[in-house]
This record gives C-alpha cells, sequence and structure tokens, in this order.
C-alpha cells in the first residue's frame, strides 16, 4: 500500500500513513501446507502515520505508532487431517418432519 494523504471530514484532521508492503510465499502437497511471510521488512520505525491539525487558534501534531508496521517474519506449517464420521451422499443425515419430545407424547 503506497503512502497517502487525506483530511478526516468531521474534524479536519489531516493524516499521513506510511507505506506498507507484504511479500508470501507458500506451498502445498496433500496434507501439507507451508507459508513464509515477511512484511514491512526494509522498515526499522514503528511509526504507523502523523495526524496534524492546523487552525487559527490552535496546531497539533501528533505520530501514531502501531506494531503491525514494524518489520515481521512468518513461518507457518499446517498439516490437515481426517477427523471424525465422514459423511457421503448415500448416509446423509436425513431432516425429520417431526420433532420427538417427550413432553409432546
Amino acid at each position: 500500500m503506497t503512502p497517502s494523504h487525506y483530511p478526516d471530514e468531521n474534524s479536519g484532521i489531516e493524516s499521513k500513513t506510511s507505506s506498507q508492503y507484504q511479500l508470501q510465499l507458500g506451498w502445498g502437497s496433500g496434507a501439507w501446507n507451508l507459508r513464509v511471510s515477511a512484511s514491512n521488512f526494509l522498515r526499522s520505525d514503528w511509526r504507523a502515520n502523523r495526524e496534524i491539525l492546523r487552525s487559527e487558534y490552535y496546531d497539533m501534531s501528533r505520530r501514531v505508532y502501531s506494531p503491525s508496521q514494524h518489520m515481521g517474519f512468518a513461518l507457518t506449517a499446517t498439516y490437515t487431517f481426517g477427523y471424525g464420521k465422514r459423511v457421503e451422499r448415500d448416509n446423509e443425515l436425513k431432516h425429520e418432519s417431526s420433532a420427538s419430545s417427550a413432553i409432546l407424547k
């Protein structure tokens, strides 16, 4: 995502956001899936955006920091295995037309 600069409609605060980028590589075979991801790998700061308000009587400048803006790396490995009862076309659960209840009997 590229950096952006926009004013808030209600408050008049201008926000300047930093760029964000992410790279993901994945591989899957059968029940195994592997994923490697790197986000913001060229950034060393935590700054998410800068908010500025300028008026005749008041000026404000604020920096917002977020851990999601810092560089991060992840390796994910998953294995999917079947468990429980397998449902096939010939043994699907049938919808019953009436409820069986001891109170109504």
